[in-house]
């Protein structure tokens, strides 16, 4: 009964960390995301001198950028962490077991004194593995937190910084008219359309000399 229930103990770290590296993807997928916003704003913001609310966009880019730094930060120290402690091979517990059982059948002794001990020790290992587990997927998960409150904080930013990039945008000048242009224009005339069944009007060609008599 103990070494089922230290072994499910074992086996719930290993699945807690599968769950961790989800969350972890995710992360990355979202930061990456992020970054890529990121530089979208920077490339393509054309800074208005001496602008407050230019200076303004830059402190918020800096910010959102230490925040995502800090992001990646988290990210690595979460990946640096060790592999989950495991349990030897199957192989090296039978070689164990039919240790046991040779010893105890020299000492006069039975199988289930061999079974006992060997169950013992393994409850013993399982213990030590799973202890240690399990402070590697708290830290993991810890330092996971950390880098989704980065996450967070860098969103906001964004959403700030791409409020001042689109309030400092310089709408494009309306195109003049073509009368606005005929008007400014000395010597111009104004054209109308007209009415249907109107024969054009020819041009005056150039006046016939005077007739001499």
């Amino acid at each position: 009964m103990d070494l089922e229930f230290y072994r499910g103990l074992h086996q719930t770290e290993f699945e807690r960390e599968n769950r961790l590296a989800t969350r972890f993807d995710a992360i990355v997928t979202i930061f990456t995301t992020l970054s890529g916003l990121l530089g979208f704003l920077i490339l393509n913001f054309k800074a208005q001198q001496g602008g407050l609310v230019s200076q303004g966009f830059w402190v918020l880019v800096g910010l959102a950028g230490v925040a995502l730094a800090v992001t990646v930060g988290f990210l690595i120290a979460a990946s640096a962490l060790p592999h989950l402690q495991d349990i030897d091979k199957p192989s090296e517990w039978r070689k164990y077991r039919k240790e046991l059982d040779a010893k105890y059948a020299a000492g006069n002794g039975t199988a289930a004194s061999a079974q006992a001990e060997f169950d013992d020790f393994l409850v013993d290992i399982y213990v030590q593995a799973t202890d240690a587990n399990i402070a590697r997927n708290t830290t993991r998960g810890y330092r996971l937190q950390r880098a989704t409150y980065g996450l967070l904080a860098a969103f906001g930013l964004l959403v700030a910084t791409f409020s001042t990039y689109y309030s400092t945008a310089t709408p494009a000048a309306e195109p003049a008219t073509e009368v606005t242009k005929m008007l400014a224009t000395k010597n111009a005339f104004i054209c109308t359309i007209a009415p249907p069944g109107t024969r054009p009007v020819p041009s005056p060609g150039p006046k016939p000399p005077p007739k001499h008599h």
